[in-house]
């Protein structure tokens, strides 16, 4: 069975073209740790068009994107938030920040059951 993170970038790879990120430009590697083990993606962008490599520790990229491989498979499963995990010095990331931005807008949001959970707790008056 793949993994979240698998499923999200095989996902990129057959997409091939995203909106999203149309006038964007540049290469960002994945380093997703796992204990002892990191797997190695990288994410080229060129106009919104997309390819996916694996496997890939030494290719040369405009940003680098280091992260625990489980929050990043609950961050593409829409269960976590990169940005947040940044903030708290969960990521690491050299390079271009703005690939970083990037990436988030190709994220998927929180699962429809928390957002609505959300909004309705919201707008409940006492």
């Amino acid at each position: 069975m793949a993994s979240p993170t698998e499923d999200f970038f095989d996902t990129l790879a057959r997409r091939g073209h995203a909106t999203e990120v149309e006038h964007e430009h540049g290469r960002l590697r994945f380093e997703l740790v796992d204990g002892p083990c990191t797997d190695h993606w990288l994410l080229n962008i060129d106009d919104g068009d997309i390819t996916v490599s694996r496997d890939v520790p030494d290719a040369d990229a405009d940003a680098v994107f280091s992260v625990d491989r489980g929050l990043f498979d609950l961050a593409v499963a829409g269960q976590g938030n990169v940005v947040a995990a940044y903030l708290r010095g969960e990521v690491g990331v050299k390079g271009n920040l703005d690939l970083i931005a990037t990436l988030v807008r190709l994220l998927p949001g929180p699962p429809p059951s928390s957002v609505t959970q959300v909004a309705g707790e919201g707008s409940r008056s006492g």
